[in-house]
């Protein structure tokens, strides 16, 4: 995906003189990654670049669940084993930083103890549930851990943000697209249901379907694009009751469509 970023502003010049248009936040962010992404690992070095070094072992924490602290000491050892011009960062908010540049980061949005509301929109500013009125917050005596009492008091001290007492983590869809479409591999592979797709009247792709091709005939505008996507989500076993002893479960299925500017879904 780097490297598909890299060669797409190939031939592109982006003109610094005085008089022209600042660019907005989102396009300095991209020029830093564009200037990171060439930065060497260390000098001479063909096989990694600074970026594309600190995606890797950032993938494999959140494959297999390494903890922060054994990602710092890793990246550590390699600093202890590189050359010593080496431009590995030392800390995870160096590493967190490159992916959140990268466009992969999540939202976090604090929600009740007893999973009543998100404290989100009309609800950002409350400190207490509506509904039930549990605190959003931890208390500092009885709710949280042995040693996080003290952590929390200093962060109040500090007039630092206090500790909430659940958290949900929302991975935003549009972002995520446009990385996959910034890499030729995978862009041609999104446009294959359209492209590369053999009609020989054979039901062997979703694409195949009465309902596929219906939606096609009804949104003519939207099937005319290849990179405009359908989204098809299951969830296998989800039981939305927490009734851990029913044995039935659920398995709804939700059809959606997305812009090709990928700013957003679109009503049908």
């Amino acid at each position: 995906m780097i490297h598909s970023i890299i060669r797409g502003t190939t031939g592109a010049e982006i003109s610094e003189e005085p008089g022209n248009e600042e660019p907005n936040e989102h396009a300095k962010i991209f020029m830093k990654l564009l200037k990171e992404a060439e930065k060497e690992l260390y000098p001479s070095c063909s096989e990694a670049t600074k970026v594309s070094f600190i995606a890797r072992p950032f993938q494999i924490k959140c494959m297999y669940g390494i903890t922060n602290k054994a990602l710092v000491a890793v990246l550590n050892l390699f600093a202890v084993i590189l050359p010593k011009v080496h431009s590995i960062p030392d800390k995870m908010d160096k590493v967190q930083r490159v992916v959140r540049d990268l466009g992969l980061d999540y939202v976090r949005i604090h929600a009740c103890e007893n999973d009543c509301v998100l404290f989100w929109k009309e609800n950002a500013e409350l400190d207490n549930c509506p509904i039930c009125k549990e605190s959003r917050w931890k208390d500092l005596n009885h709710g949280a851990e042995k040693g996080a009492a003290d952590v929390v008091a200093d962060a109040i001290n500090n007039n630092e943000k206090r500790l909430p007492r659940k958290i949900l983590r929302y991975f935003s869809l549009t972002p995520r697209l446009q990385r996959i479409y910034m890499s030729e591999i995978t862009s041609s592979e999104m446009r294959w249901r359209k492209e590369g797709l053999v009609n020989d009247g054979k039901m062997q792709h979703p694409a195949d379907s009465k309902v596929w091709k219906h939606v096609n005939n009804k949104y003519k505008w939207f099937a005319s694009d290849a990179r405009n996507v359908r989204l098809g989500l299951a969830f296998d076993g989800f039981n939305p009751f927490g009734m851990q002893n029913v044995t039935c479960t659920t398995l709804p299925v939700i059809l959606g469509c997305v812009r090709n500017n990928l700013t957003g879904l679109c009503q049908c």
